[in-house]
């Protein structure tokens, strides 16, 4: 460790920087994430041209076919991804009325960007682009039962699809322990009591790697469905791309797992008095759910009663799970509560319990100051106060683009 001062220049938010300065000898990681594609044009056409384990998508469609791209809200530049498969799909001879972009449903923020927007306006229009919704009557059809018995039902147009092209972000998850590929169509796509049976199944004790009945569940649903072809990015700064992956499910998730372990994962040997943690905006506006996920990072690798100072410019109201911590007289009081509920934003309010509960936890937001104490968070009025917490003596860790990384302390 050096007595130098490391000079910081941190994203956070939609563009905003951090820049300011702490003391190497009292630094003990300052995570940067893996730079972004340069080109990703270049990068989406090759990586289709050359799909892990199978033939170009071209041939493995034929004219008349009905085909389905299974888009997840969080993917980035999905309207770049979406122009690139077009070209392949047409060069099979698929027809854009043919041609359907489906969407989840989802209870907070969607994204504003048509993930046509790249295409002709002529392509526009024939392509059709439609929002799941899973609380609609008859919207989704039976596909088939699990080996444990549990009746699988999904929206009718992936059924009815002739081949299904899994679209999405690929992460670390805390009810999944990985994301991507068929995580991408079930439970999102599925009716509203799997999605709702799905929350608060996260198993905090275990590794992503370690087995989860669920992820067993996901991956055999891709399996009945039948879904060979898939498409995984791991989500760079902001609203760019890490890297792409394309090609068999199997290979897909073999090779993202191995790039999320190696890039977005951090191992301490001992935790730190003070982590400073930056969410970047992505492909929606900042939520509190990523930055539930950032802090969770951090409760990780801090000491008890240590310092999470989190850079955000969060403006998300709350939801239904974090008004009943609210409302608790302590942290830990809000935790059975919010289990009995099961609220949509469930695994945000429980990450932001246990956090508070553990540690001393700083928000930098566009909230105001009063929505943020009631969450037993202390506010932070601008960047000068992050700087003058990373001016005491504690030892310190700083994370950035802490919204898409796995930590652990040993």
């Amino acid at each position: 460790m050096s007595h130098e001062l490391i000079q910081l220049n941190t994203p956070y938010g939609r563009d905003a920087r951090f820049q300011g300065e702490v003391l190497g000898k009292r630094t003990l990681l300052h995570f940067q994430p893996k730079e972004d594609l340069r080109d990703l044009a270049t990068g989406l056409r090759e990586s289709l041209a050359n799909p892990l384990e199978l033939p170009e998508l071209k041939l493995a469609c034929v004219p008349g076919d009905r085909v389905v791209i299974a888009l997840a809200e969080e993917t980035p530049r999905a309207d770049a991804v979406v122009a690139m498969l077009w070209k392949q799909l047409s060069a099979g001879g698929i027809q854009p009325e043919d041609l359907l972009i489906l969407k989840p449903g989802t209870w907070g923020g969607t994204s504003s960007v048509d993930p046509r927007s790249l295409l002709s306006k002529d392509l526009q229009e024939k392509i059709q682009l439609k929002r799941h919704d899973p609380t609609e009557k008859e919207v989704c059809g039976y596909l088939a039962s699990t080996a444990s018995g549990e009746r699988i039902y999904l929206a009718k147009e992936l059924l009815e699809a002739d081949l299904v092209i899994p679209v999405g972000p690929a992460s670390f998850d805390p009810v999944l322990g990985y994301c991507g590929e068929a995580s991408v169509l079930y439970p999102a796509f599925s009716e509203t009591n799997a999605i709702m049976k799905s929350i608060g199944h996260g198993h905090d004790e275990l590794s992503p790697s370690e087995a989860r009945p669920l992820r067993q569940q996901v991956e055999e649903v891709g399996w009945l469905l039948g879904v060979q072809f898939v498409i995984s990015i791991i989500p760079g700064r902001g609203k760019e791309v890490q890297s792409i992956f394309v090609g068999s499910a199997d290979a897909v998730a073999r090779d993202v797992r191995a790039e999320l372990n190696s890039t977005c994962r951090i191992e301490l040997e001992e935790r730190a008095e003070m982590v400073l943690v930056a969410v970047e905006e992505t492909t929606t506006p900042q939520t509190w759910e990523q930055v539930a996920h950032a802090i969770d990072v951090a409760r990780r690798i801090v000491s008890r009663d240590g310092r999470i100072v989190v850079l955000s410019q969060l403006t998300q109201k709350r939801g239904p799970g974090l008004d009943i911590l609210k409302e608790a007289r302590t942290p830990s009081e809000a935790l059975k509560p919010i289990q009995n509920v099961s609220p949509p934003d469930f695994l945000a309010a429980t990450r932001i319990a246990k956090a508070v509960d553990w540690a001393n936890v700083y928000l930098l937001s566009d909230l105001p100051a009063e929505e943020i104490e009631d969450l037993f968070i202390i506010p932070l009025a601008s960047e000068l106060e992050v700087q003058k917490l990373l001016q005491g003596d504690e030892t310190t860790v700083i994370i950035e683009s802490a919204q898409k990384v796995y930590a652990s302390c040993e």
